[in-house]
């Protein structure tokens, strides 16, 4: 059941990136123009010619009932995309310092409670990849999803 439950929120997920994927952003910018152009990925800089797509997650390291983990614990993103991950580390005290490693990405740092810290890698394969504290091996780790463009 457990097993079920998570394959049921990755693929809605996919289904939710999907649409992101092929929403009509345009469409959005003139309706709301104090947007920058580029936020979006996957979608070209108005007059650069080229794409620029960059992912950007916020992940918060959280504490509850004693289980130590980073949320959200799945990540889904494109093949090639640049991926930006701004790591913030909520779990008390203050001082306590958790890592935050995702081995096929040569994506290894620590992070304490008093600085927030950004990684930034290119997902260059596709397929599932394990994110893991590599201080505590025994919290709670998660997954990037890297798709096939």
């Amino acid at each position: 059941m457990k097993r079920t439950f998570g394959t049921g929120i990755v693929l809605g997920l996919v289904v939710g990136l999907g649409w992101g994927m092929s929403h009509n952003w345009s469409a959005d910018a003139a309706e709301h123009p104090g947007e920058a152009a580029g936020e979006h990925p996957g979608k070209a800089l108005e007059g650069s010619g080229t794409v620029k797509s960059v992912r950007k997650f916020t992940v918060i390291g959280t504490s509850s009932k004693g289980a130590k983990r980073w949320e959200p614990a799945t990540l889904i993103c494109f093949q090639g995309e640049k991926i930006k991950i701004k790591l913030i580390n909520k779990i008390p005290p203050r001082d306590n310092v958790h890592g935050f490693s995702i081995e096929a990405f040569g994506v290894k740092t620590e992070v304490s409670g008093k600085k927030d810290k950004t990684v930034e890698f290119v997902a260059k394969r596709a397929g599932l990849f394990d994110i893991t504290c590599h201080l505590h091996p025994a919290h709670i780790g998660g997954q990037l999803l890297v798709l096939e463009k």
